[in-house]
């Protein structure tokens, strides 16, 4: 098949689910992405999965669209059509330019077995994207997901807000940046502000930022929460929900399986465990009574450093450079997660994001208080009132 009769295949699937198709528009912070599809469940799904984020809103509002089909005949075509890349792999993609306005990005579907084809048709012009796979389901939902989140994020981005990745909860309307190095412990503190804190969730682990005249204001974006068992063993009301009664939208790992693995691993093995209980946003804030915050200003910055020797845990001012470097470093680029092929869509890069970063944080970090938290698993209850004396102080 040709370049220009995949394009007019990929357009008359356009034209059939505008018709007939299933239709949801998702609005967030301003920005809207409209998601269609010839399959009547996997809206409902991907609405679950943004929800406290992400809403309904008027279809006509779209700055974006995905049409996600499984249509026999295109799908068989771009498998034919597309260079096949054996080496693909997680956030791998292979781009072809198919006329001067559409292009063809051939992906895989890691999460299933045996991985998928997954194919993305972009209509630059339209910002519209055609997403065709094989029809499995759990691929559908995922694919579309991913995409819907990502359009919007971008979108965001496009007006000034920069992405970021760390944790954020808010407390009486400001926001408590939870940022540091990988295994550091930021999960295990997003816990422990949600339990003990009365804090709300903001992010779980992906953020925007942005200028806000005399605030930093960050935004929160959906994502799955992944807690390690080490983390859950010292948290009751984890440990109640998996030993509970309600239905959860991920698989969940048993107490017999998570009480296995705590009892034969020391705490720094279990830091490398690869288990994770995952939970929605709005799973992980019902668990502790709270609610999610998707915006505020940034009032407070804790970096955690994991200490196992600790016996009681330690709350250190940070000076405002050390304060700037950690969140410099959140800087999540645009090329991650498998995301660059929306360069055909945006006006963006990674090296103008840094330089409006490193602006904002010179101008408005200093204005924000930073401490670093020495803890560790032992020392929950009294770094929880450590970080409550700050709290109050910053309200």
């Amino acid at each position: 098949m040709t370049h220009e009769a995949i394009v007019r295949a990929a357009e008359q699937v356009v034209s059939e689910l505008r018709a007939d198709g299933h239709h949801t528009c998702l609005g967030y912070a301003g920005v809207s992405t409209a998601y269609h599809s010839d399959e009547d469940s996997t809206a409902g799904w991907i609405t679950r999965f943004l929800e406290g984020y992400f809403l309904a809103v008027d279809t006509g509002a779209a700055q974006a669209s995905v049409f996600s089909t499984s249509n026999v005949a295109l799908f068989a075509a771009l498998q034919g059509f597309a260079s096949q890349q054996p080496g693909l792999g997680k956030h791998e993609y292979a781009e072809i330019p198919l006329t001067d306005e559409v292009a063809l990005v051939q992906t895989k579907a890691t999460k299933v077995t045996p991985e998928e084809d997954v194919f993305l048709l972009l209509f630059r012009r339209q910002r519209t994207i055609v997403l065709a796979t094989s029809g499995n389901l759990e691929v559908r939902r995922e694919e579309g997901m991913q995409t819907v989140r990502a359009l919007g994020k971008w979108l965001l981005v496009e007006r000034g807000w920069i992405p970021m990745h760390s944790a954020c909860v808010a407390r009486d309307g400001r926001a408590i940046c939870i940022a540091g190095e990988k295994a550091s412990g930021k999960t295990s503190t997003l816990l422990n502000l949600l339990a003990r804190d009365g804090c709300d969730l903001l992010a779980i682990d992906k953020f925007l930022i942005r200028d806000a005249g005399p605030n930093l204001e960050v935004c929160g974006l959906p994502g799955k929460a992944g807690i390690r068992v080490g983390s859950a063993i010292v948290q009751p009301h984890v440990l109640a929900w998996l030993s509970g009664a309600a239905e959860s939208f991920f698989p969940r790992l048993s107490p017999d399986d998570v009480e296995h693995i705590a009892s034969t691993n020391t705490p720094e093995q279990l830091r490398q465990r690869t288990e994770k209980i995952h939970l929605l946003p709005t799973e992980l804030a019902g668990l502790f009574g709270a609610s999610i915050t998707p915006a505020a200003p940034l009032g407070v910055l804790l970096v955690p450093v994991f200490d196992l020797g600790l016996h009681s845990p330690r709350l250190v001012p940070c000076e405002p450079e050390r304060a700037m470097r950690t969140l410099a470093a959140s800087y999540a680029g645009l090329l991650s997660k498998g995301e660059g092929f929306l360069l055909n869509f945006f006006d963006l890069s990674d090296a103008i994001l840094k330089e409006r970063l490193a602006t904002l944080l010179a101008s408005r970090a200093p204005q924000v208080e930073a401490y670093e938290l020495h803890q560790n698993h032992r020392t929950n209850e009294e770094a929880a009132a450590l970080v409550a004396s700050v709290l109050t102080s910053a309200a």
